[in-house]
């Protein structure tokens, strides 16, 4: 069985942050709702970057998570430059959290029903 995702939706939302990192501090998503643990690790940089309250643009933001040793983690620079072409329209960065958030509640739904019919065995 394949577990609910929404990996064009973190792509999406992870290039719409990386064009305007204003919008980081407007989502309402948590490091373990992202499906790709590369897109979960770059959210989970991006947020610290931002909650620091750090100059952010593609320079900073590259040196950021190149000192903090993951930029083989969230898959390489060019991986960087192309989630920044995955959203031609950062203003849908809600859009995409709530799809992000939609499968992450679904695969905690199902992590819950297995876990309680494993109870019930």
């Amino acid at each position: 069985m394949q577990l609910p995702t929404a990996i064009k939706s973190e792509e999406g939302l992870l290039g719409s942050c990386l064009l305007d990192p204003d919008k980081i501090g407007k989502i309402d998503i948590h490091e373990n709702d992202f499906y790709d643990q590369r897109n979960a690790k770059l959210w989970a940089c991006l947020l610290e970057q931002y909650s620091e309250g750090k100059v952010m643009d593609d320079f900073t933001i590259h040196s950021y998570i190149t000192d903090k040793g993951y930029m083989e983690i969230i898959g390489g620079e060019e991986r960087l430059i192309d989630l920044q072409t995955v959203a031609v329209i950062p203003a849908y960065s809600q859009s995409y959290a709530e799809d992000v958030r939609k499968a992450s509640k679904l695969r905690e739904e199902i992590r819950i029903l297995e876990e309680g019919m494993g109870l019930a065995y």
